[in-house]
């Protein structure tokens, strides 16, 4: 229509915050025009629209005999009445399928990554790089071997799904001179594209009845309602989309469990967070038993020293045995290599 602008603000599944500007942008106040329902004003987000017959749009001197809340126009809307004759019944169903159109491309690939932000920092003239030769060898093997502690996260396909509509509407309308009536329901879901916490759910309904009483009198009823459950990503879609984002290919258990976990403690969710955090240590403590290769590796020691090492160490002083044993083995290790070595430099003269 000429000189409506519509922009869709949003893509929350039901809701999707259109923008509607008839007579332009104010400066004064807000340039949204006045939504009348049958006459009620009412809101665009709960109006079911297999519930809509017709739509009006006045945008000059016509809309202002609704006051100065039509001042940037209005928008008519009217619901479908009750029509005398025989009882009709109406079905339909919608079915729909939504994607991201686009997301950015991104280096999933860790080793790339390291390398290239190895190379970067050397541009900028840094005489020291973030990941050594080491570290990178050490990931590409661990790669290998545990995809968890050592990822590759392609963060935009775990997070971002196909979305799902569906949609259904049903009306019976009839009636004869005296009485008529129109009953209508509707049912929508919607599953948005990010994977957990991003649907919608609404239920609609709407009743209308009129009587002719007496030849002078003509009485109505009209009910329109609606009942919406949503649900959104605990740190909001906008904060989470941003960490998406930003996330690198590298992030794994902790990034994502440690974070969450702190959030929860701020909200007072105690026991959320401690199940989480407690799963983090799972994760972290499970690695470290099935991987103690690694922490032989930056300790000196083989992996069959680490093991025997963290089991005696989590015999002898419990949790904090973990890592108070092998550090026990390796101050042994070097005392008896020290005074081993001065023995066998000692000359013995008879």
């Amino acid at each position: 229509m000429p000189g409506v602008y519509i922009n869709q603000a949003s893509s929350k599944p039901g809701s999707d915050g259109a923008t509607i500007r008839i007579r332009g942008v104010g400066t004064m106040s807000s340039s949204s025009p006045m939504v009348l329902v049958d006459g009620m004003e009412y809101s665009l987000n709960e109006l079911n629209p297999g519930d809509i017959e017709t739509i009006s749009v006045l945008k000059d001197a016509s809309a202002s005999i609704y006051g100065s809340k039509a001042a940037n126009g209005v928008i008519l809307i009217t619901t479908k009445q009750a029509k005398k004759g025989a009882p009709v019944v109406k079905l339909s169903a919608n079915f729909g399928i939504q994607s991201a159109t686009y997301v950015p491309d991104v280096v999933t690939d860790p080793i790339q990554y390291m390398n290239m932000r190895n190379q970067a920092e050397l541009n900028e003239g840094k005489l020291t790089v973030t990941y050594n030769r080491d570290d990178i060898l050490e990931y590409e093997e661990g790669m290998k071997h545990d995809k968890y502690i050592y990822p590759a996260s392609d963060w935009y396909d775990l997070c971002y799904q196909n979305g799902f509509l569906q949609q259904y509407n049903a009306r019976v309308s009839g009636g004869t001179d005296k009485i008529s009536y129109s009953l209508g329901g509707g049912y929508m879901n919607q599953r948005g594209i990010m994977v957990a916490n991003d649907d919608a759910e609404r239920f609609s309904w709407d009743m209308k009845i009129n009587a002719q009483v007496t030849k002078r009198l003509k009485v109505g009823i009209s009910l329109l309602g609606n009942l919406r459950y949503n649900t959104d990503p605990i740190y909001g879609v906008s904060t989470t989309v941003n960490v998406i984002n930003r996330a690198l290919p590298i992030f794994g258990t902790g990034t994502a469990l440690v974070p969450w976990s702190i959030l929860l403690l701020f909200k007072r969710e105690w026991g959320h967070a401690l199940i989480l955090f407690g799963l983090y240590l799972l994760c972290y403590f499970l690695r470290e038993f099935t991987e103690a290769h690694l922490m032989g590796k930056k300790m000196g020691l083989s992996p069959l020293e680490t093991l025997a090492a963290i089991y005696v160490g989590l015999q002898l002083f419990g949790l904090f045995g973990f890592l108070l044993g092998p550090i026990g083995l390796l101050i042994i290790k070097d005392f008896v290599e020290e005074y081993g070595d001065e023995d066998e430099g000692t000359v013995v003269y008879r």
